[in-house]
């Protein structure tokens, strides 16, 4: 999938779990991380598919999407980071996929 103008599109806001895909990732081993993910996309499935390609090309899976939004319905009962909102904006301009801050821990066994 290739990056494009978001012209038309929804800028989408949601809660991205990560695991490793293969060994070597930037995760170290047995790390998970948990993060916001930004993205002009058509609907859910857009940004999942989205979202998915991006964190392959980092050697990384997409573990699962909570609380996914458009970025209009998470802004009217939550106010968003100035780090987010500079997010949303560059995601807007780019149609690219961006990331906040990504927080690691080892998931629990079994």
């Amino acid at each position: 999938m290739t990056s494009h103008k978001a012209s038309g599109l929804s800028v989408w806001i949601g809660l991205v779990t990560i695991n490793q895909a293969h060994n070597g990732s930037v995760l170290a081993a047995g790390e998970a991380a948990f993060v916001q993910a930004i993205s002009p996309a058509e609907d859910a499935a857009d940004f999942t598919a989205r979202v998915r390609d991006r964190l392959g090309r980092h050697g990384l899976a997409l573990g699962g999407i909570e609380d996914l939004e458009r970025i209009e319905q998470r802004t009217e009962g939550h106010v968003l980071s100035d780090d987010l909102m500079a997010l949303v904006t560059r995601s807007r301009s780019t149609g690219d996929v961006e990331f906040g801050t990504f927080h690691t821990y080892v998931p629990p066994e079994g």
